[in-house]
C-alpha cells in the first residue's frame, strides 16, 4: 500500500485517479490548488505525487525549499 498525493485542477480527474488507486489498495489525498501542495506533502508524506503541470491553461511549476 502506497500513499499517493494527486494534484489536479479538475475534480473529475482527481476523483477518477483516487478511485482507481483506492481500488488497488492505495491511500490517496487530492489537492485542487497549487497553494496547498507543499502543506499536503508535509502533512501526508506521500510515496508518490501526481502533478497536473498544465494548470489553468499555462505550465505551472511548484517550487519550495527547506
Amino acid at each position: 500500500m502506497k500513499k499517493i498525493l494527486i494534484f489536479d485542477g479538475h475534480p473529475s480527474i482527481r476523483r477518477l485517479l483516487a478511485e482507481e488507486f483506492a481500488a488497488e489498495g492505495h491511500v490517496t489525498m487530492s489537492v485542487s490548488k497549487a497553494e496547498f501542495v507543499k502543506e499536503s506533502v508535509e502533512r501526508f508524506d506521500p510515496d508518490l505525487i501526481i502533478l497536473d503541470l498544465f494548470s489553468r491553461g499555462e505550465i505551472l511549476w511548484i517550487f519550495w525549499g527547506n
